[in-house]
């Protein structure tokens, strides 16, 4: 038997009311294929780079969806050529916070964000990625908003962000699998 955490979800609707629903999530995360569990993601990808530039990186394998459930990748392509391709719980998502499990982006020539605790120290981390990279990590954290846990690294003169709502003791390890795998993978 799975050992499963109660979780709160809160999610302010337009009124500006909270809702607040419990959520059950494994304490430990099954990775399967990216293109296993996202139902459209070749398609999205396909869509980026008819309209940017950029290299497509994208993880080769992601957390597992609830079980019989599926992702769904949505995608947007700036005026600068920078792109973000969303990881959806929903096919009618397209991108909205409350709705969206993970994302990829891609800008050119953009730096890392280093981010910082209210009492000034630094919670983004420099970890090591495959091959050496140099990346980003920073935790999951409340700041004026809810912002998941991610990963920033550079190929290049491209910065890319991938960021994925993990609510795991092992956020850190599951985001570096992520990020790793996509490196490993290449361009898509």
């Amino acid at each position: 038997m799975k050992n499963r955490l109660k979780q709160y979800s809160i999610i302010v609707l337009g009124t500006g009311l909270l809702a607040i629903s419990a959520v059950h999530a494994a304490s430990s995360l099954t990775m399967m294929p990216s293109a296993k569990v996202i139902a459209n993601l070749e398609q999205t990808v396909k869509e980026i780079k008819a309209k940017s530039q950029l290299p497509v990186l994208f993880p080769a394998e992601v957390p597992a969806p609830a079980s019989g459930k599926k992702y769904y990748a949505s995608g947007t392509v700036r005026p600068d050529g920078g792109y973000y391709i969303s990881i959806d719980a929903t096919p009618e998502c397209n991108g909205a916070k409350y709705c969206t499990v993970g994302s990829v982006m891609a800008d050119l020539g953009k730096r890392p964000q280093i981010y910082s605790a209210p009492g000034g120290h630094d919670i983004t981390q420099v970890v090591r990625l495959y091959e050496g990279k140099k990346g980003f990590y920073t935790p999951a954290h409340a700041e004026a908003d809810y912002w998941p846990t991610m990963v920033e690294w550079r190929v290049g003169n491209v910065l890319y962000d991938l960021s994925w709502k993990l609510q795991n003791k092992n956020e850190k390890k599951i985001i570096l699998t992520l990020v790793n795998s996509a490196l490993q993978k290449g361009v898509r």
